[in-house]
């Protein structure tokens, strides 16, 4: 990565979503955003103000979604709404509980042509593995 020799294979707009537990309790933010920074190819938009240790839960954190499910559902759909809002198309994140919820959010809000994807499947992909 350090090298600069990273390309991803076709010029996108990304954004990162915290995973509540990595950003708030581990406090690994920049960690990730540095990754991705690093990769030709990637244009890094983000929320203003709904990012790092202010980020906005998705719902599905602590099994929330099995015992709120309509509400789980409500917080997965505006947390899509404000990462939509950077004109992102893929939605970059490390926490399979957030990449669920935030497919469903795309797809409650009928969201078509954006991506949900781990942030090492986006390493993977620079990789060209």
């Amino acid at each position: 990565i350090k090298s600069g020799e990273l390309r991803f294979p076709e010029e996108v707009k990304v954004t990162y979503h915290d995973p509540c537990q990595l950003a708030r309790y581990l406090e690994v933010i920049e960690e990730p955003r540095q990754i991705l920074r690093a990769i030709k190819g990637i244009k890094l938009v983000e929320p203003e103000w709904t990012k790092g240790e202010w980020t906005t839960c998705c719902g599905g954190g602590g099994g929330f979604e099995a015992v709120f499910p309509e509400l789980s559902q409500m917080l997965a759909v505006n947390r899509v709404r404000e990462l939509l809002e950077t004109g992102t198309q893929i939605i970059v994140t490390q926490c399979p509980g957030c990449i669920m919820q935030l497919k469903d959010g795309l797809k409650q809000l009928k969201t078509d042509g954006v991506k949900v994807l781990d942030l090492a499947q986006i390493v993977a992909m620079a990789m060209e593995i």
